[in-house]
């Protein structure tokens, strides 16, 4: 083997060994332009971890409930007592008088107004049991309280009981929320300043 040819053959591999090596060096170039241009990504949002549910103290009455008669068993499942409000007076109602305005064609068992007392506002509840759903019904349907009515059925189970018919009578001189609702026989009437009814009425429970 001649020493040119020899030459030539080192020569040539050279050649070879700088081409890849550039090569490399242009490619780790472009990858390092690559990462510095590149725009930013867009940052990783994680959904929030639900924390725990903070909820206030549940109103407790602030006055002590009157003593008052529970001899039948209408009387004894009223509480005496419904989130801040509790029984300041209870009166026993004729049930002719009451069948005389709200169901002239019928007539209730046993009828009675409570009043509620938070020490400062005053709630009225009036309850009358009927001898029959429909006839509560009725009687539900001609309470005389002036405003916007809105009703829905009362559900217990998934199964219709009753119905309850919010009032609301803001813009009177003297601004009122009042519930009316049946539970089979039973009548409720729930009368209060503004707001204080319908919760009244989510707590009574009957």
């Amino acid at each position: 083997m001649s020493g040119s040819g020899a030459r030539a053959r080192l020569t040539r591999r050279g050649k070879v060994v700088i081409g890849v090596l550039a090569v490399l060096v242009a490619a780790a170039l472009g990858l390092l332009l690559w990462l510095l241009l590149r725009p930013p990504p867009d940052p990783v949002v994680l959904p929030p971890e639900p924390g725990p549910t903070v909820t206030g103290p549940t109103p407790t009455a602030t006055i002590t409930p009157v003593e008052r008669d529970k001899s039948t068993a209408l009387l004894a499942a009223i509480p005496d007592t419904v989130l801040r409000w509790a029984v300041a007076e209870q009166t026993t109602l004729n049930p002719a008088d009451v069948s005389g305005v709200l169901n002239p064609g019928a007539q209730p068992v046993e009828a009675y107004e409570l009043r509620y007392s938070d020490g400062e506002n005053e709630l009225t509840l009036g309850v009358s049991l009927w001898r029959s759903p429909e006839a509560a019904q009725t009687a539900a349907g001609n309470v005389q309280w002036a405003g916007e009515r809105v009703a829905e059925d009362v559900l217990v189970g998934g199964e219709v009981v009753g119905q309850r018919i919010l009032v609301e009578d803001p813009a009177s001189q003297e601004p009122s929320q009042g519930v009316i609702w049946t539970n089979g026989s039973t009548l409720f009437t729930a009368h209060a300043p503004p707001g204080m009814a319908l919760p009244f009425y989510s707590a009574f429970g009957m």
